[in-house]
């Protein structure tokens, strides 16, 4: 039976609430869109100094926006000692807009229905409009989400210290009896919330940890909270050093990344007759070759003299020289591919004969192109032109 792997989601549990709450959008103060309302400082008390409290009002926002709007309303009930729920209906209306409003007035109505008549109004009926609400808001199982989350997906961000991580953990853990079907059960106890601090932190931290045998268990929140802190300061100082070190040098060049060479022993591209594989040339190229066809007399491969046509060559001659010197020039040529012929037969006997052939025919070019007298030509020249001669002879053969 084949299985096939189900692939790993790394966010599986999106939280309703994160840990660093984000930035709201800077909007231009619209005194519209508040309600300022006069509070007093000592709550339940006709006494004492009042403040005023600038209030956003709501209108199908987000579920942090609606936790707010529910904070600012308890708070209203409290420090003006509002215990009616009439009185509280009116505060909750004050402050509610749009659809959001519909669904509350629309719950209320629902529940004065009765057979026998309409009933009056309870603060059950005004908590569970509010619970209403908070279903259109909040999307589905987000409690049960959102305390997954933090159990098991919750990681300390880097930008935040620990301290401000665990005042986040905690505001968020406040938060949890606003969401649907909570209440102050639903909110992790102290060692709970210790533990899921504990598995925020960066692997390191906890490894570190276990080096030192320190085992946050065994001790309260304020001894991880301090060793936290030890480990951030040493990081910052680590910081500040590297920073440091690199603003000494800022005119030092970069250094450049070595290029990948081959070694000369290794196995490469190039073939050579006389080195084999290598990396670096062929048999063209090859300066040990060079230098024994230097000396032996010879020129490398391929560095022959041109074998387009002999009798071009003769023509050429010809123009500067007399009839006579023009038929000993072709009486040579007879002489030489007869020579050939016959060293095919007897195995190269008469080299000596192609290379006297090759001597005079040398004499006659020479010559004939310098005009010289045969006592200025030294033998040491016509050695050298025979030579010359005797390859272009070769080349010429070998294309016909």
């Amino acid at each position: 039976m084949m299985t096939t792997k189900i692939p790993r989601k790394v966010s599986f549990l999106k939280p309703v609430l994160p840990l660093v709450p984000k930035e709201a959008s800077k909007k231009e103060e619209d005194k519209s869109k508040f309600v300022t309302m006069e509070l007093k400082s000592q709550a339940g008390t006709s006494t004492g100094g009042t403040y005023k409290k600038h209030i956003v009002l709501f209108n199908e926002g987000t579920p942090q926006e609606w936790i707010d709007a529910q904070r600012d309303i308890a708070e209203v009930w409290k420090q003006n000692n509002i215990t009616q729920p009439d009185d509280r209906m009116a505060i909750i209306k004050t402050l509610l807009r749009g659809e959001t409003l519909t669904t509350f007035d629309a719950s209320i109505e629902e529940q004065k229905q009765d057979p026998t008549g309409t009933l009056a109004l309870t603060m059950d009926m005004v908590t569970k409009a509010l619970a209403e609400v908070s279903n259109t808001i909040f999307p589905h199982r987000a409690l049960e989400i959102q305390k997954q989350w933090m159990r098991k997906h919750l990681k300390k961000p880097s930008e935040l210290s620990i301290r401000l991580t665990s005042s986040a953990l905690s505001r968020m853990n406040n938060c949890l009896p606003f969401f649907p079907g909570g209440d102050e059960d639903s909110k992790f106890n102290q060692e709970e919330l210790f533990e899921i601090l504990e598995c925020s932190l960066p692997l390191a931290w906890r490894q570190k940890f276990d080096y030192d045998g320190y085992v946050p268990t065994d001790h309260n929140k304020a001894k991880l909270i301090s060793s936290c802190e030890a480990i951030e300061r040493k990081e910052e100082s680590q910081k500040g050093d590297k920073k440091q070190n690199k603003g000494k040098n800022p005119d030092k060049a970069v250094k450049k990344k070595p290029q990948f060479t081959k070694n000369k022993g290794s196995k490469g591209d190039y073939y050579c007759t006389h080195h084999g594989k290598n990396p670096t040339h062929d048999t063209a190229n090859c300066f040990t070759l060079k230098n024994k066809a230097k000396a032996d007399g010879k020129k490398p491969a391929g560095k022959g003299f041109s074998n387009k046509g002999l009798r071009k060559e003769i023509n050429l001659l010809a123009k500067n020289s007399s009839k006579a010197k023009v038929l000993d020039l072709y009486a040579t040529v007879i002489a030489q591919e007869k020579a050939k012929l016959h060293k095919k037969s007897k195995n190269s006997s008469d080299m000596d004969t192609d290379s006297d052939n090759s001597h005079d025919m040398a004499y006659v070019e020479y010559n004939s192109d310098n005009k010289r007298k045969d006592s200025e030509v030294s033998q040491e020249e016509l050695t050298y032109l025979a030579q010359l001669h005797q390859e272009e002879n070769e080349d010429f053969s070998d294309a016909n």
